[in-house]
């Protein structure tokens, strides 16, 4: 997920906070998918175990350190996901039980925020190859703004929209300068 210049959003302590509650109050996990699904974690690891949690609990097993271990052995995921001590040591990670919504509602905002910033790249991405016609950015700003509300993003979706607007602008005098046979010029303002 991140790149080379981009660390993502997310918050590693309330993904492990998640998975350890688990462990350690079972019933929580239904109150989790509420508002997380294993895409939602940011670590490939934490989706790993999120993803194997919902197995045990489909198959009406409980979900502990052995259980869980075992579950990730099957599926050939143990070791990728940090072994046996990095399971043991999840619910050690948790303040207190009771705040697991909050945990979760965190991780999705997070995660919501992530899908924000790829459909921005997409689209910048579209409008720099060309793939995005100009009378169309601006019907996809407004549908990433509306996206974004939910995770607090919609204003600065409005300076990205400007942003936005200044490459299909910088597009247009490229591909008009290239009809024309010419370098285009770009002066910056203020």
């Amino acid at each position: 997920m991140p790149s080379a210049d981009h660390v993502y959003p997310h918050n590693l302590d309330a993904e492990k906070a998640i998975l350890g509650g688990v462990i350690i109050e079972n019933e929580a996990i239904g109150r989790m998918l509420e508002f997380v699904k294993p895409a939602d974690f940011y670590r490939e690891a934490h989706r790993k175990i999120f993803a194997q949690m919902l197995v045990l609990r489909d198959l009406e097993s409980p979900i502990d350190l052995v259980t869980l271990s075992s579950a990730l052995t099957v599926a050939g995921q143990l070791e990728e996901v940090g072994g046996i001590a990095y399971l043991s040591a999840l619910p050690d990670v948790v303040p207190v039980t009771t705040n697991l919504a909050n945990y979760a509602k965190i991780v999705a905002e997070k995660a919501q925020a992530r899908r924000v910033l790829e459909d921005i790249g997409d689209l910048s991405e579209s409008i720099l190859t060309g793939g995005l016609a100009p009378e169309s950015v601006h019907t996809a700003v407004l549908r990433l703004a509306k996206r974004a509300e939910p995770v607090g993003m919609g204003s600065s979706l409005l300076s990205a929209r400007q942003g936005i607007q200044h490459l299909v602008r910088y597009h247009e005098i490229q591909a008009a300068a290239r009809i024309r046979g010419e370098q285009a010029q770009i002066i910056e303002t203020p």
